[in-house]
């Protein structure tokens, strides 16, 4: 079966649907009795969706994780922007008290 496995994998970016890849590699291991055929079919097939769901998962994953790192560096420059701009311009609720800086001139 392993040896089936591995072949059909190799198949599948040859074949449209995935069962026709299975099927070619039955054909070329020589498996020749019908009910060992079906049996081996099923179990590739199996084995064959828990790999593609499993390589979906790990590809949302690396998406979600590039995502969220994009993010993340958009809050770091907008944060970065935001502390590079005078108080006043983003800050509503910041006062200049002007004796803070005459305070400031005469020291």
């Amino acid at each position: 079966m392993q040896q089936v496995l591995e072949e059909a994998k190799a198949l599948q970016d040859r074949y449209n649907n995935p069962d026709d890849a299975i099927w070619q590699a039955l054909s070329n291991s020589g498996v020749t009795d019908r009910s060992t055929r079906i049996r081996t079919f099923k179990e590739v097939k199996t084995e064959l969706s828990r790999a593609l769901a499993h390589e979906r998962k790990r590809e949302q994953e690396e998406r979600e994780i590039i995502e969220e790192d994009r993010r993340e560096q958009m809050l770091r420059d907008a944060w970065a922007h935001q502390m590079s701009q005078p108080r006043d311009a983003w800050d509503p609720w910041y006062e200049k008290d002007d004796s803070d800086v005459s305070d400031e001139l005469q020291k």
